[in-house]
């Protein structure tokens, strides 16, 4: 089985069945959010635990998903919850809510439920995970300071405190011996003994990442576990006491997606959180790190591209060996294919006094010039061999959304937050055409392979026509979305991304997957394959 819980109004609680992927039971007395939910160590029972608004707790039957006993809680928003591994006909559970620590008894019999809160003493620490040892008398608390704490469950008072990482402890986990494991916010993850948490054996560091949760792998033996990262990863804990990637995704709301102009199989995503990352089918040529298996049938993580105070990498283009991307503080940065490295930079590419940042990005097509937006409404044009700008051009009022250059290279087309796109005369820096959309602002467009038509999607819910050589839109199709439209994408045969017949404006399938924001939606070269990227951080291939 497994449990979910929700965020808002609706909070709900959803007990599914891990091998059919359905759900079971629904709950639904929580309000605001579900902070916490856990099985008991024998899977009878449920403990889910509200926000510090709801201030509810309640005991559920997995078998029949009804309410065992609930209670509340008067402290702040919960930040860890455990159940006792000893099974009886009393159940114990346990709870941290920042600094504090209660335990509650349960009985499902009479459905009663007794509370008791920890001892603190003189001890002060912000607990980030709890849990039991394996005769249920000792419960270990791992804080934010990197520290230990062990608490005696007979006395409801705290012990001892041992310091066992630095950067907080991430997570912990009982293993089948008995012993604990610790993974640390310093990437450590480290094996003790309870009764002195004293190790033998030497830490596993992981380099520039934090341990955030560690699991028992369903195919487990005593030592084989899952360990999570805050960068994303997923690694497998082997007995030879070493981790060997399982799954790696990229951290933060991803922002955009491209794929090489010579190679259909490798693209790159850029992320919100300052990476960008490449991706292949086949990576004969790529050195730069292990191969991990990406959520995505036959793509590989090959690399990842970090520039530190850099802000978001909000955009990206992969031409040849090499991956071309636009930052949050301004400037545009090229890095080497091959193995990852900065291959040059184009300092302050747009940075006008409180407005930094690159918002749009995309190639000539030989790639020997750069086209890109602002978040100032400024577009210009940069010589990919000497860097220099050739051309710079202001009309917008706002942030550039999207930009798309033309196969002549002389011509390319904007759009932006104002609402407004625009064809533009490169040589002459001059603005040939604006056309405005009907409501709000325009998030995307996308040039059709004729040259003469652009497809725009933005917050007026429409997809909207245009042919460049009329100011007025030739075709609109209404409330395409239920919300705004944020990106599109099309294939030379004529289909408009989520998925619409170019030439009669029809919808054709609806493909779901993401939970936010779709930021960008990209065609493979062959056409037979697609990527969309969201602020919800996931990366969907679809067929």
């Amino acid at each position: 089985m497994i449990a979910s819980g929700q965020l808002g109004e609706n909070a709900d609680v959803v007990i599914w069945d891990a091998e059919r992927r359905i759900p079971i039971f629904r709950f639904q007395e929580h309000d605001h959010e579900v902070s916490q939910v856990a099985f008991s160590s024998d899977d009878r029972l449920l403990a889910t635990v509200g926000n510090a608004r709801d201030h509810k707790i309640f005991f559920l039957d997995t078998s029949t998903g009804k309410v065992v006993v609930g209670t509340g809680f008067r402290q702040e928003n919960p930040t860890a919850l455990a159940w006792s591994p000893v099974v009886s006909e009393i159940y114990t559970a346990a709870a941290a809510f920042d600094t504090e620590v209660c335990m509650w008894t349960i009985n499902p019999q009479k459905g009663t439920v007794v509370a008791s809160s920890v001892v603190k003493g003189s001890v002060r620490r912000s607990i980030t995970c709890l849990v039991f040892s394996a005769d249920g008398q000792w419960l270990f608390a791992g804080t934010k300071s990197g520290d230990v704490v062990t608490i005696n469950v007979k006395r409801k008072s705290i012990q001892v405190v041992h310091n066992v990482c630095s950067l907080g402890v991430g997570d912990m986990i009982l293993l089948k011996t008995g012993q604990l494991m610790v993974g640390g916010g310093d990437g450590t993850l480290q094996v003790f003994d309870m009764e002195d948490m004293r190790t033998d054996a030497s830490a596993i560091q992981l380099r520039n990442t934090s341990i955030s949760s560690l699991s028992t792998a369903p195919d487990s033996n005593d030592c084989t576990l899952i360990v999570g990262t805050t960068e994303g990863s997923l690694l497998r804990h082997l007995d030879s006491n070493s981790v060997v990637p399982l799954l790696e995704t990229q951290r933060g709301p991803i922002t955009a997606a491209a794929f090489s102009s010579t190679d259909q199989d490798t693209f790159a995503t850029s992320s919100g959180a300052g990476t960008i990352a490449i991706w292949s089918k086949k990576a004969r040529n790529l050195v730069h790190s292990a191969l991990i298996n990406m959520p995505t049938p036959g793509r590989k993580l090959v690399g990842r591209i970090a520039e530190r105070d850099s802000g978001a990498a909000t955009c990206v283009q992969v031409c040849d060996t090499r991956v071309i991307s636009g930052w949050g503080d301004g400037h545009i940065r090229c890095h080497s294919l091959i193995d990852l490295n900065r291959s040059w930079l184009i300092n302050n590419a747009h940075c006008l006094g409180g407005n930094s940042g690159v918002s749009a990005l995309c190639l000539g097509v030989k790639c020997d010039v750069i086209f890109s937006g602002g978040v100032g409404g400024e577009i210009r044009v940069w010589d990919v061999a000497s860097r220099g700008i050739a051309a710079h051009m202001k009309q917008h009022v706002g942030r550039v959304t999207g930009i798309v250059a033309f196969e002549d290279s002389a011509h390319v087309m904007s759009c932006g937050v104002d609402g407004t796109m625009k064809l533009w005369d490169i040589a002459h820096e001059k603005c040939l055409t604006t056309f405005t959309a009907k409501m709000g602002g325009v998030n995307s467009i996308t040039l059709v392979p004729d040259q003469v038509q652009v497809v725009s999607v933005g917050k007026d819910r429409c997809i909207t026509f245009w042919d460049i050589r009329c100011p007025q839109p030739q075709q609109v199709v209404q409330n395409a979305h239920s919300s705004e439209v944020t990106s599109s994408g099309m294939t030379k045969d004529g289909s408009i991304i989520r998925l619409w017949d170019f030439r009669t404006g029809s919808g054709i399938s609806e493909l779901v997957g993401h939970t936010s924001t779709v930021s960008s939606t990209q065609f493979s070269c062959a056409e037979d394959s697609l990527i969309s990227t969201g602020q919800d951080g996931a990366i969907l291939w679809w067929e």
